[in-house]
């Protein structure tokens, strides 16, 4: 089977618009047209089909999905250079403050590499700023001579023998946030309109990378404050735990017996700490005594001495001994003053005396058992 070509197509249909008085001629012409526009939709379908195909390879890219941009905007590029046809295709980002755009990525089909950090400051192509916000896709067949692009011609695309631009704006939340740019070297390039359409889902391809690195960015910082806190929190407790054993140090005086110096005022959160230090204490090391030492204790009311003997009791029902110490003039008065029954406590004059009650009281089973 014989396949015409199509500039053998169009020269048949000159030769045929001359024969103006043939009936066939008509005939055959309209064939010929049939069969132009028959191909020239078989084209657009397979061009649909590969920029189709490139868009959810793209979409599928575990680069974009995983926050790494770099990776990302370079398969974006690479990808859309290859099925555009252009030599050149670029990511640019406006920086903070909007005054510049900076080049994050530059595919060159040429040599295959990857290329980024030209920068351009913006206040000079004010039209271009203005019709990418404005327009959407701009699609400059000659870059150096459309009004929207011609401020890059001396010091961008002449240079580098740039013809024409297709740019795509990249939209963050509705923020301008960059441009996705395919460049044509040589001759200049009429643009599509399935060029365009490229060109714009590709830009939202890009806005997805962005916003997917932006997540995984925040997602990051958002563990290290959690860390962060946590760091903080055993750094709290640790220093609590060290007050606690300042403010009320467990000491072992003798063999079974414990001291604990009371030292400040004892509120319901301190006593219930208290106790459980003592406690643990106790029934780790299987204290026969404790003394309880209330020279540091400056002042005594009714609260502070129910939490004393509470803990006392407690200590009691462990089997321990409990004598309290070293109670001042001022604390014994206004303990008779509160009416406090110490009838079941043993009480001394200071820490020593409280020393010398727990070593007769550990050495007096040993002497009875002896007798």
């Amino acid at each position: 089977m014989i396949e015409l070509q199509d500039d053998t197509l169009a020269g048949l249909l000159e030769r045929l618009d001359a024969r103006t008085d043939d009936p066939d001629a008509a005939l055959l012409r309209a064939v010929i047209e049939e069969l132009r526009t028959h191909r020239a939709n078989a084209g657009l379908e397979a061009v649909l089909r590969e920029r189709q195909t490139a868009l959810m390879y793209l979409a599928q890219s575990q680069a974009l999905g995983s926050g790494d941009i770099e990776a990302a905007l370079a398969e974006i590029t690479e990808t859309a250079a290859k099925v555009l046809g252009v030599a050149r295709c670029s990511v640019w980002r406006y920086s903070e403050d909007f005054t510049k755009m900076i080049c994050v990525e530059l595919y060159r089909t040429d040599e295959a590499v990857h290329e980024r950090g030209i920068e351009f400051e913006l206040s000079s192509f004010p039209r271009y700023v203005e019709a990418i916000r404005d327009e959407g896709v701009i699609a400059a067949d000659d870059a150096l001579t459309d009004p929207r692009t011609s401020e890059f011609a001396d010091g961008y695309l002449a240079p580098l023998g740039i013809s024409s631009m297709l740019d795509a704006p990249i939209r963050v939340g509705g923020r301008m946030l960059g441009v996705l740019c395919g460049e044509q070297t040589g001759a200049p390039r009429t643009w599509t309109p399935s060029d365009k359409q490229f060109s714009a889902a590709l830009g939202d391809l890009a806005a997805l990378a962005f916003e997917s690195h932006e997540r995984q960015r925040t997602a990051e910082e958002l563990r290290s404050m959690v860390d962060l806190a946590e760091q903080r929190v055993e750094t709290i407790e640790r220093q609590r735990l060290a007050i606690v054993d300042l403010s009320a140090p467990i000491i072992d005086v003798w063999d079974g017996i414990l001291a604990l110096p009371v030292v400040g005022l004892v509120d319901t959160e301190r006593s219930i700490e208290l106790t459980e230090r003592l406690l643990e204490r106790i029934a780790e090391s299987g204290a026969q005594s404790v003394i309880v030492d209330l020279t540091g204790v400056d002042v005594v009311d009714t609260m502070t001495a129910n939490h004393l003997l509470q803990m006392i009791r407690a200590a009691s029902l462990l089997g321990a001994f409990s004598v309290l110490s070293g109670i001042s003039p001022q604390i014994a008065q206004t303990l008779v003053q509160l009416d406090v029954d110490l009838t079941e406590i043993t009480t001394v004059r200071n820490l020593k005396e409280a020393l010398k009650t727990c070593l007769r009281r550990t050495t007096r089973p040993q002497a009875d058992h002896a007798t």
